[in-house]
């Protein structure tokens, strides 16, 4: 009877450890894919304050 609660607790402890590496692996993984979103809406706001200045370059043209 010992024996087999040494084998569960054990085995309990494996799955923690797995648990807790793939916890930290998938808060890295989240962490890198927010990055990389407010890189690529960093480069969309300068793209739309790009557009936004040509735009108004070609209306004082335009007006002129």
């Amino acid at each position: 009877m010992i024996q087999k609660l040494d084998r569960v607790e054990t085995r309990l402890d494996q799955m923690e450890k797995e648990n807790e590496r793939q916890h930290l692996e998938t808060r890295a993984l989240v962490k890198i894919s927010f990055s990389e979103l407010d890189r690529r809406l960093s480069d969309l706001e300068s793209q739309m304050k790009e557009i936004q200045e040509w735009k108004k370059q070609v209306q004082t043209r335009l007006q002129s």
